[in-house]
């Protein structure tokens, strides 16, 4: 008789009925947070092509379980920024940094198991921001069972996850900056205010009735930002992405901001707040202030907030290392972006295609470091204008 049983759950309804065993699990966790929790990921399954969660269970009591997202991805053939092919693939997401459940060797087993026999038609299985450090990375890298029906991929060398830790008064987090830091700072947010003609003001946003208003703020700002010029990344007050938050706001997970002169808002942040973690999520600005640094502003007086405010153990700033993180930042951890491709015919054409043109685009890359050219290529086809070296901003 086997030992253990696992079951693939695809409907809210589904997460729904295991919603008091999955809170026990994630309770478990070092540190959860607001992505292996079941209501967020219904929320973000409707935003995205569905969930694949998968339970373990023995005698009848859950085990462990590991959340996935569902999403469309065309897998990139690039040659610097310009992509020559693609190669459609059905991503599953882990919804979080850790599986939730047992770490007996034998269970984790059985969970991986079961995710690799799961009846959805998956190409590649993706782990955001994997600590090096963590349990489940040292599964990755081990488990005979996923050597064996996976590719190991990842577009990044490991990098830092930069995060601040709140401490108990605004007036200790500039201490800890440093005299020229805070000076810095302080400058850019009179000159900002020096420029607009008045002082500028941030604006919390954490209640329903307050998103409509707040998302024509960043339907608008997002559009003349450069990813909504050249990217085409625009939140409009009408998308999936704006009632997912919509419907976030109204659990209490939301914390948005905006940054106003004039009566306008010229920069915004989506946030989230869960679990002592306030999640740093998406950031913009009008280019028209961008000389001013209005990212930089904002997120000063948002981290005033946060000390005030109900305020979080941590700021989490997201996977991938910035500039304006290392500055804000007074924590960090070791992190890759890790793909398992699940082998097949398909995905080993895929591979093999992007191998040969990543080689090619990396060999630009070198020809251009030595050159002296590579940011300044880089800021022409972002339509960005030339600026110093010195001035760095979160977008």
């Amino acid at each position: 008789m086997a030992r253990f049983e696992s079951r693939v759950l695809t409907t809210e309804l589904e997460l729904e009925a295991l919603a008091p065993e999955w809170e026990r699990l994630r309770r478990e966790l070092a540190e959860p947070w607001i992505e292996q929790h079941p209501a967020w990921l219904a929320a973000e399954g409707r935003a995205s092509a569905g969930l694949m969660v998968v339970v373990l269970r023995e005698g009848g009591q859950v085990r462990a379980i590991a959340p996935f997202l569902l999403r469309r991805w065309n897998w990139p053939c690039r040659i610097g920024y310009t992509t020559v092919a693609a190669f459609p693939m059905l991503v599953a997401r882990l919804a979080g940094d850790a599986l939730l459940g047992s770490c007996d060797p034998a269970v984790q087993e059985a969970l991986l198991d079961a995710v690799a026999t799961a009846p959805i038609p998956y190409h590649t299985l993706h782990f955001e921001g994997l600590a090096l450090a963590s349990p489940l990375r040292k599964l990755v890298d081990t488990s005979p069972l996923l050597q064996r029906g996976y590719w190991f991929y990842s577009p990044t060398e490991p990098s830092k996850r930069w995060r601040t830790r709140i401490p108990a008064s605004f007036a200790a987090y500039e201490a800890s900056l440093g005299k020229k830091r805070r000076y810095q700072f302080r400058t850019a947010g009179r000159k900002l205010d020096e420029a607009v003609g008045e002082p500028v003001l941030i604006e919390r946003v954490t209640k329903p009735a307050e998103m409509g208003a707040f998302l024509k703020s960043v339907e608008r700002i997002s559009a003349l930002s450069w990813q909504g010029r050249r990217l085409g990344q625009v939140l409009e007050v009408e998308s999936t992405g704006a009632r997912k938050l919509k419907e976030l706001a109204e659990r209490g997970w939301f914390r948005g901001y905006l940054l106003r002169a004039e009566g306008e808002a010229i920069a915004f942040v989506i946030g989230f707040q869960s679990d002592k973690r306030y999640v740093y999520e998406k950031i913009g600005y009008d280019p028209a202030w961008g000389e001013h640094s209005p990212g930089n502003v904002l997120l000063y007086r948002l981290i005033e907030d946060l000390c005030s405010f109900e305020p979080p153990e941590w700021l989490d700033f997201g996977f991938g290392e910035s500039q304006y993180k290392r500055v804000f930042g007074n924590d960090w951890y070791e992190e890759q972006n890790v793909y398992l491709i699940r082998r097949s015919l398909y995905t080993g054409m895929a591979r093999a295609t992007q191998r040969v043109f990543r080689a090619t685009s990396d060999e630009a890359r070198r020809v251009l470091d030595r050159l002296g050219l590579r940011e300044r290529v880089r800021r022409i086809l972002r339509g960005a204008p030339e600026e110093p070296t010195t001035k760095r901003d979160p977008v």
